[in-house]
C-alpha cells in the first residue's frame, strides 16, 4: 500500500505541474513475493469458514491476501489516473516465474518459483537448445513459444 500511495502522490504532482506532458512511470511492486505477509484485513477475507472464498491452508490464505492487496493497490492507482485525466495511457504488467509451490495455483501454466513456466498446450511450438557443461556432457533445455 505504501508504493500505491506514493504513486498516487506522484501522479497528482505531475498532473498539477506538468500540465499534459507525457511521462514514464515505473512501479515495481514486490508483492506477491517473499516475505509472505499481508495486512490482516486482506487475509481475513479468506478466513471465514462460512464464506465461499474460504481457504483452509494458511500459507495459501496469506498468499491470496497478498494478491488481493496488490489488486486493490493497482485499482487505487488506476482510479487516480482516470480522475486526473490520464486516459491515453499504457499500463504494462509483468510477472516473474509464478507463485511458490505447492501453495500457489499457476494454472493454466505449469511451474513455480524455481521452475520455468511452460504453457501446457500442444499448440505451442517447441524449441530446443543445447549447452555443454564443464564435464562436456550435453544437457537439454526445452522452451515453448507461441507460433
Amino acid at each position: 500500500m505504501i508504493f500505491a500511495k506514493e504513486a498516487q502522490r506522484l501522479l497528482n504532482t505531475h498532473a498539477a505541474t506538468a500540465k499534459g506532458d507525457p511521462f514514464f512511470f515505473y512501479l515495481p511492486f514486490q508483492s506477491v513475493h517473499a516475505p509472505y505477509e499481508a495486512p490482516d484485513r486482506f487475509v481475513a477475507m479468506y478466513s471465514d469458514k462460512e464464506s465461499p472464498h474460504y481457504i483452509d491452508d494458511m500459507d495459501r490464505r496469506v498468499h491470496q491476501g497478498m494478491v488481493t492487496a496488490l489488486d486493490e493497490a493497482i485499482g487505487n492507482i488506476t482510479t487516480t489516473m482516470k480522475a486526473l485525466g490520464f486516459l491515453n495511457t499504457i499500463l504494462w504488467f509483468t510477472s516473474d516465474n509464478g507463485g511458490p509451490l505447492p501453495t500457489a495455483n499457476n494454472y493454466p501454466l505449469r511451474g513455480g518459483c524455481v521452475l520455468p513456466l511452460e504453457p501446457p498446450s500442444p499448440q505451442h511450438a517447441r524449441a530446443r537448445t543445447h549447452a555443454h557443461t564443464r564435464t562436456h556432457t550435453r544437457t537439454h533445455t526445452h522452451a515453448r513459444t507461441h507460433t
